[in-house]
C-alpha cells in the first residue's frame, strides 16, 4: 500500500492516492497515526482539485488520525471542514458521523452540554439514514457523557445497550 501511495503521489494520481489513504484510516489509527498524518498532508495540499465528496471523506479521515494522537483541536478543525462539505453535499449520514466525532471532541474538552447536543443531533441523523453502527456509537457516547456527569448506572446501561 505504501508503494501504491508513493506511486500515486509521484504520478500525479492524486484522486487514487486519496482513495487509498482514506481506505487506510483504520489501519493508521490502530498502528501508526503519524504515518497517516504525513500521507494526508502530502496528498491534500492540493485538495481543491478533488471531488467534494472525496475531499470530505479525506478530511474526516485526516481528522481521525490527528485526533487519535491527542491533537484534538487540530483534529476538530479538520472535522469541521469535512462537516461543512458534507452539509454542502446534503449527505446526512456524513453529517451525522462528523457531528458524532465532534461530540467526542467536546467531551474531551469537558463540555458535556455541547457534547450531548451534538451527539443527539448525530444520533437522530444516523438513525434516520439507517446507519445502525453509527447510531449505536452515539448511544455509547451518550453513555460516556452520562458517566462523566456522575450518572454511572445510566452510563453503563447505555454502554451495554450499544454493545
Amino acid at each position: 500500500m505504501r508503494t501504491a501511495l508513493e506511486w500515486a503521489l509521484a504520478a500525479g494520481e492524486l484522486e487514487l492516492g486519496v482513495h487509498l489513504a482514506v481506505a487506510l484510516e483504520g489501519f493508521w489509527v490502530a498502528t501508526n497515526p503519524f504515518e497517516g498524518m504525513r500521507w494526508f498532508s502530502l496528498l491534500l495540499e492540493h485538495d481543491g482539485e478533488l471531488p467534494r465528496e472525496l475531499r470530505a471523506r479525506a478530511l474526516r479521515a485526516w481528522g481521525g488520525v490527528t485526533f487519535i494522537i491527542g491533537r484534538f483541536e487540530e483534529g476538530a478543525r479538520l472535522y469541521e471542514r469535512s462537516l461543512a462539505l458534507y452539509r454542502e453535499l446534503g449527505d446526512e449520514r456524513g453529517v451525522g458521523v462528523l457531528l458524532h466525532r465532534l461530540a467526542i471532541f467536546e467531551l474531551q474538552r469537558d463540555d458535556k452540554i455541547r457534547a450531548r447536543a451534538l451527539n443527539e443531533q448525530a444520533g437522530e441523523l444516523l438513525r434516520r439514514t439507517g446507519f445502525r453502527r453509527g447510531e449505536l456509537e452515539t448511544i455509547a457516547t451518550l453513555g460516556d457523557i452520562e458517566f462523566a456527569e456522575g450518572n454511572h448506572e445510566r452510563g453503563l446501561e447505555l454502554m451495554r445497550k450499544s454493545i
